[in-house]
């Protein structure tokens, strides 16, 4: 082994035992010390090894591809949204909360590609040395969700392999694919199309945990064929050919139909997309279809009148029934309503406090999947 190489082992090897410290044992690393932890891994390997100048080919392809890559994903991925439903971010979306959030990620990434660039290019000729930089990476990554297992039970340890480890391991595995072969741009990119969004975007689709686990697992290994079959013939003299402009002009496209969507479902807006789910306003709105909810102010609800389609809520449940009677007491609105297929009217009185908006139009059928999966789940 050459002195560069013994280097390299040694500093991911004392990084690791930091590392798997703190997942089973201390739990005190955090953000602030993983950053602390990587940035000194970093200024140590390049005092020890030197600095590793980016002089790889192809990164700009390489960076087109992931782009568009990821931006299908997530086309792909708020598309099933439509029928799975979306979940509020939990996340603070103002601007101050979001720039305390993503900081202490960015850093984290950057510092943590700018690490595995430097030690895979001093270990490119290792494959043992290779291996032990990607384990190690899975092994940073594992520290910001180990706090969601009890790490002490056989239990906890399946878990936290299967759901968190085996996508690490896959996501890992690319990332050190492209340090190796692209340099830090293409990771550094990927890592923060990836990883950011969560951070900043307002919903997010409601994903089983287990099917995220899949994509996670899945999508790293189809980045890393696509690349592989692409540039695995290139000379080094070769440029690599454009993208086909039709992927990016569908990649555009579908992009502008996702945020028109996003939009129709995210509640965020004046109108938003609403799946009926039951057959209580046959025949004038089937169980299955979609409904356009226009959300109404104050003095737009005091403007509702007999006849008018109302959505509100009842008993933490969306109702969409037709008004019968309006009512005003001490100044305050009250609807009295009822299914169009319903014998009765409905035996409670709504105010205007409930009221989200009132549906404007149909589109037909376009919500069956939402329903039906939302039975059989």
């Amino acid at each position: 082994m050459k002195s560069s190489e013994k280097k390299v082992a040694i500093i991911e090897i004392v990084t690791l035992i930091i590392v798997l410290l703190d997942i089973f044992v201390t739990n005190k690393i955090g953000y602030l010390g993983l950053s602390i932890l990587l940035i000194s891994a970093f200024l140590i390997s390049v005092g020890l090894l030197g600095y590793e100048k980016n002089r790889q080919l192809f990164t700009k392809d390489v960076l087109m591809t992931i782009i568009i890559y990821c931006i299908l994903y997530y086309i792909i991925i708020y598309l099933s949204g439509v029928w799975l439903g979306f979940l509020r971010s939990g996340y603070n979306l103002k601007l101050i909360g979001i720039i305390k959030n993503i900081t202490p990620i960015i850093i984290i990434i950057v510092a943590c590609e700018f690490l595995r660039y430097e030690l895979i290019q001093k270990s490119r000729n290792n494959k043992y040395l290779i291996i032990l930089t990607c384990l190690l990476f899975v092994s940073i990554d594992s520290i910001l969700v180990s706090y969601l297992y009890d790490l002490h039970t056989a239990s906890g340890l399946v878990k936290m392999f299967y759901t968190s480890t085996l996508p690490l391991l896959s996501k890992n595995i690319l990332l050190t694919y492209m340090a190796l072969k692209f340099g830090y741009k293409p990771t550094i990119t990927y890592r923060l199309f990836m990883e950011i969004p969560s951070f900043i975007l307002p919903i997010v689709p409601d994903i089983d945990m287990y099917v995220q686990t899949v994509l996670n697992l899945l999508f790293p290994t189809l980045i890393m064929y696509k690349l592989y079959k692409e540039f695995k013939k290139k000379k080094t003299n070769e440029s690599i050919r454009n993208n086909n402009k039709i992927e990016k002009v569908l990649s555009i496209g579908f992009a502008i139909i996702i945020l028109l969507m996003i939009s129709l479902t995210s509640g965020m807006f004046k109108y938003y997309a609403l799946a009926i789910g039951s057959e209580s306003m046959e025949p004038k709105i089937n169980k299955g279809d979609i409904v356009v909810v226009e959300k109404l102010n104050e003095k737009e609800i005091k403007k509702l009148k007999e006849g008018e389609v109302l959505v509100y809520k009842h008993n933490d449940m969306v109702i969409v029934h037709r008004i019968v009677r309006v009512k005003e007491y001490n100044g305050a609105i009250y609807f009295n309503t009822k299914g169009d297929n319903n014998g009765e009217e409905d035996s409670w009185t709504i105010d205007e406090q409930l009221v989200i908006g009132r549906a404007i139009f149909k589109i037909p059928y376009l919500g069956v999947p939402t329903v039906w999966l939302n039975e059989k789940v």
